[in-house]
């Protein structure tokens, strides 16, 4: 069985955080299309573009928070 890692509150903090600022862009972004303040057909490929470019930080971020606990946790031992 393979043992959760453990997470220091500073980097719990850091992986809502970037959770929270994905979805946050992801729903304001919603929002703006349904009302028409961005375009569906003019906009969409910049709304692509920032979400595949916030998602390559997202990942950079979550997966060294990953690697931190995974290092604590395991390379000690």
């Amino acid at each position: 069985m393979v043992t959760p890692l453990r997470f220091l509150a500073s980097e719990q903090e850091e992986l809502a955080t970037v959770k929270a600022e994905f979805a946050r862009y992801v729903r304001q972004s919603m929002v703006k299309f349904a009302t028409g303040a961005l375009d569906l057909d003019k906009d969409w490929p910049a709304y692509v573009a920032n979400l595949d470019k916030l998602g390559k930080l997202d990942k950079a971020k979550i997966l060294a928070a990953y690697q931190k606990a995974y290092d604590r946790q395991y390379k000690a031992k």
